[in-house]
């Protein structure tokens, strides 16, 4: 490992503070959910560089990443580990078309970092890449539940979403969805957890194959008013509107606005796979709290279309209309740093990532979301049979 002195990770640390300062518009909303002061936040844990008398990457990275935790992953805002960096940059080498369609050129500049592949390589303790790829490429036997609840609803859980498992679930998944219609199905209860870079998981694998129409979730995404961000967004085809009318947005954060240079325009638009429904009855997403990231992404595409029911709870927030998150090397040590530079909001003008959407349904005070959507069915299909009589 090349020599890694305090002065190095004085700088470094300060690169960190300075880049998220000029690009990142979440520190209000960390400060509101939080009660932390970032300010005190960068104090405290520049001291503790300051007062070492000698430092290694893996220290260095230990305090940076104490402190970027201290904002709770609020707009995605982390340090990558070694595991991260290398599965992140495994995925990228082998797929090119995840490439084309994020366009992650930045991205990626910071995973070919020559510094960042050095240190990342002395963090790992010399485990073999393989092992990283073997991680990467197993497959989970687990990953999809379905379950008969009675002779026209079903449910169907899916546990890893990622942008991985897409191929491998895509022929299963099709062929359970025909199957409901073709055994009289009405009704299907969806649940979704974890969210691993997983938009185009639910597009291809549960939206396009049960709509018949084009579905587009429209949003503005504020940015700051740096030169280097709105070059950024130009650079990958958006117009950057800066004349911003903010009577539009009666629930926007005023001193969250106040860093504001303008916005970009951006949609999540599904292509039907077929020109009917594979399956055509009513479909439910359950949400709550740990709804976040790309199923949040979900949750707000079925709500703006009406692809579903949303059920549950307020949901965390932090889904597609953030923009694709931004990842930066570190000048000495390498490190690699991720944070959205969008600032997603919902209809209202309120932050996604401090608000969340709200479901269609609440569940009663003794309810689940998954309870509450049952009794949602069972008042549907009760008040059919009357208006058939």
């Amino acid at each position: 490992m090349r020599e890694f002195t305090k002065e190095k990770a004085l700088e470094d640390y300060d690169f960190l503070w300075e880049t998220l300062e000029a690009r990142y518009p979440y520190f209000g909303v960390a400060e509101r959910k939080l009660g932390i002061d970032i300010g005190e936040v960068k104090r405290i844990y520049r001291k503790k560089i300051e007062d070492r008398s000698s430092i290694d990457v893996k220290l260095f990275y230990q305090i940076i990443n104490e402190a970027i935790k201290e904002m709770n992953y609020i707009g995605h805002l982390i340090v990558f580990d070694a595991n991260t960096f290398f599965r992140l940059k495994y995925v990228l080498d082998i797929d090119d078309e995840l490439l084309e369609d994020y366009n992650l050129t930045y991205q990626r500049q910071a995973l070919e970092n020559e510094q960042a592949l050095e240190s990342y390589g002395y963090m790992r303790k010399g485990m073999p890449i393989h092992i990283f790829q073997r991680i990467l490429s197993w497959n989970i036997s687990s990953n999809i539940k379905t379950d008969t609840i009675d002779e026209t609803t079903a449910f169907l859980e899916v546990f890893y979403p990622s942008v991985k498992n897409i191929k491998r679930d895509s022929q299963y998944l099709l062929n359970y969805l025909k199957k409901l219609e073709r055994e009289g199905y009405k009704d299907l209860i969806i649940r979704c957890h974890a969210n691993d870079s997983g938009d185009f998981y639910w597009m291809n694998n549960i939206v396009s194959p049960n709509i018949d129409e084009v579905k587009t979730f429209h949003t503005k995404v504020f940015i700051k008013n740096d030169d280097w961000v709105k070059n950024y967004y130009q650079n990958l085809g958006d117009e950057v509107i800066e004349e911003i009318n903010f009577k539009e947005y009666p629930n926007l954060n005023i001193e969250d606005a106040q860093q504001f240079g303008g916005y970009v325009e951006s949609e999540i638009s599904v292509q039907p796979l077929f020109e009917k429904k594979t399956f055509s009855g009513d479909i439910y997403l359950l949400i709550d709290s740990n709804t976040f990231s790309s199923i949040e992404a979900f949750a707000q595409f079925a709500k703006r279309t009406g692809f579903a029911t949303l059920v549950g709870y307020q949901t965390g927030g932090d889904g597609y209309n953030g923009g694709t998150p931004m990842m930066t090397a570190l000048p000495h040590s390498g490190l690699v740093f991720f944070y959205r530079m969008g600032y997603g909001i919902n209809e209202d003008g309120s932050s996604n990532v401090e608000f969340g959407t709200l479901p269609d349904v609440v569940p009663n005070d003794s309810e689940s979301p998954y309870q509450a959507c049952l009794r949602l069915i069972n008042e549907k299909n009760n008040a059919n049979n009357i208006n058939k009589r």
